[in-house]
């Protein structure tokens, strides 16, 4: 469920992974990552709640960044971490090659995630400039986590909606002060 989950706050994120907050936001605006348990929704003050994937996915484009990583790349990258995670990649290791972001299957071969989407690789290669540890992050963010009470994410949206309301509300009805009718 939802409500049982931990995560951990946008400021939190920001320190753990070593993003300046405006770097994240731009990633967040490029659709690299995403908060999935409470985003902003498009509010700028409004706090973003982080699961242990989305944390995961922040620190991995961070040190593919720092080793040199193009952000199209990073987006393409980002995409296939998205949509496979459930597979093997949750338990991966990724490795940056200057050219593609690959992985080794169980069975040892160098499979990439980019450029040759699934296709294997010859091995001997590869030259290694950065590894992200996919599952090891995991389960190191877990155990950060795993003693915080879980995110309360319907309190948080229901305070959202609520706000947004009252938001609309004052706008819609005219203030006290109106000329106008004050004339009449």
């Amino acid at each position: 469920m939802a409500g049982d989950q931990r995560g951990m706050a946008t400021p939190e994120v920001v320190a753990l992974c070593g993003v300046p907050a405006s770097t994240l936001a731009s990633w967040v605006a490029r659709g690299l990552c995403q908060p999935s348990l409470a985003d902003s929704g498009g509010r700028r003050r409004a706090t973003q709640y982080w699961s242990t994937r989305d944390i995961v996915m922040v620190r991995t484009i961070r040190t593919l960044r720092d080793a040199g990583c193009p952000l199209g790349v990073l987006e393409k990258a980002s995409e296939v971490l998205r949509d496979d995670w459930d597979s093997d990649l949750a338990n991966a290791v990724l490795w940056w090659d200057g050219a593609d972001v690959v992985t080794v299957t169980p069975a040892g071969e160098v499979v990439s995630l980019v450029t040759q989407r699934g296709q294997g690789l010859f091995a001997d290669v590869a030259v290694v400039h950065v590894s992200c540890p996919i599952a090891a992050w995991s389960q190191q963010i877990d155990g950060l986590l795993r003693n915080r009470p879980p995110t309360p994410v319907g309190e948080i949206q229901q305070r959202r909606e609520a706000a947004a309301v009252a938001r609309a509300k004052a706008q819609a009805s005219p203030g006290d002060t109106d000329p106008l009718s004050a004339a009449i």
